[in-house]
């Protein structure tokens, strides 16, 4: 809402104006307030996303109904509150739990492991040392790895953070190609993936999965966790790589590699087969992401689902 009143001060926004003028006029795609909730349900599928965009989207439309009169005295819309929430949501930094933003470093791109500067904040006390005038700024600085200078013309580009795609899609409105860090849920709680090993002990040859009770197996698992929330996740990361808490589990359970990889790949396979990405593909998700005639909120949420897809569907290859 600062934004906004701001803008409408127009040059009499001295502080600002200069910033304001920099921003682009069309709002970023942010799933939870581009999108409407019927297709954050039909174009994102992965449901821990789905959940979370629509609180964000609940939260955005609650915001525009206590904003209304607000935004009525300064001429301005709920499109343009969808603009303002975007443009923060995207450039904004988190510093001691608090948002903030820079003119300036709010324009540079993501880049991870590849981004020439890095974003520092730094607390500086005035010379008469008074601690209360101590204030806290935002330094960009050429990143300690890089052994050569920026040249000119070169793009200056930072890192976002070594975060899931989850993030990057909800709060930037992108998708990171080859990102290790990203991760997809395979059991969403205790009791869902206590169920699936009762199931399936007879298969994977555990006579502890077949003989023990799918309490007593929700028990093991809470027990070998650091949450003591039943409901909490289960998932795989990037390239196969099991979370720790899903590793925990299946020590408790008892389960040697053999029969870890085997749940997995079968766990996969019935998401992949029967889960929420049914009635989409892999070769149309990357037309879809790779064609400039679809709307940006198609691109983006096709490559958001390709790169759940190529999670669930990694265990499957190791199999063959």
């Amino acid at each position: 809402m600062k934004l906004l009143e701001e803008r409408a001060k127009g040059e009499a926004s001295e502080r600002y104006e200069k910033w304001i003028e920099s921003l682009p006029v069309d709002a970023p795609f942010i799933p939870g307030i581009a999108m409407t909730e019927e297709e954050i349900q039909r174009l994102i599928r992965y449901p821990p996303c789905v959940m979370n965009a629509l609180k964000d989207k609940e939260r955005h439309e609650e915001s525009k109904r206590l904003l209304n009169e607000r935004l009525a005295k300064i001429g301005c819309t709920d499109a343009d509150l969808d603009w303002a929430a975007g443009l923060m949501e995207s450039r904004c930094f988190k510093q001691g739990g608090v948002r903030v933003t820079a003119p300036g470093i709010d324009l540079c791109n993501h880049a991870g492991d590849k981004a020439n500067c890095i974003v520092r904040f730094v607390s500086e006390v005035p010379k008469d040392n008074d601690l209360a005038k101590k204030e806290t700024k935002m330094k960009l600085q050429v990143s300690p790895d890089r052994f050569k200078p920026i040249e000119k013309g070169e793009e200056i580009t930072i890192s976002y953070g070594y975060q899931s795609n989850d993030i990057y899609f909800s709060y930037f409105g992108f998708v990171p190609f080859d990102n290790d860090n990203d991760t997809a849920v395979l059991f969403e709680s205790v009791e869902d993936l206590s169920e699936f090993l009762k199931l399936a002990g007879e298969e994977i040859q555990s006579d502890l999965c077949q003989n023990e009770t799918t309490d007593n197996l929700a028990a093991r698992i809470l027990s070998s966790t650091s949450s003591s929330s039943s409901s909490q996740s289960f998932s795989i990361a990037a390239n196969g790589k099991i979370e720790s808490n899903l590793s925990k589990a299946f020590d408790a359970c008892e389960l040697n590699q053999s029969q870890r990889a085997i749940v997995i790949q079968k766990r996969c396979h019935e998401i992949l087969t029967s889960g929420p990405f049914v009635g989409t593909t892999v070769k149309e998700d990357l037309r879809i992401a790779e064609s400039e005639e679809e709307e940006e909120k198609h691109r983006v949420c096709a490559r958001y689902r390709v790169a759940k897809k190529e999670i669930y569907a990694f265990p499957l290859k190791k199999k063959r």
